[in-house]
């Protein structure tokens, strides 16, 4: 599935495939969750408003893990 991805998006200059480890992901996330969401179906909305603060609370949670 990596290596498909991977092929589909070469064609994207705009779009950036790299392999993360636990740490960067979890650092790509952090940075993620600073900025405004932007959900637009009326479900996206709910969706947002319930589980944003618990995603935020669980990557907050593995930055204090030794990852």
């Amino acid at each position: 599935m990596r290596n498909r991805v991977a092929a589909e998006m070469a064609d994207r200059p705009e779009a950036i495939f790299q392999d993360l480890g636990a740490a960067g992901m979890v650092d790509t996330l952090g940075v993620a969750l600073t900025r405004p969401t932007c959900p637009v179906q009326p479900d996206q909305v709910e969706d947002v408003a319930a589980y944003i603060d618990l995603i935020r609370s669980r990557v907050e949670h593995l930055r204090k893990q030794d990852i």
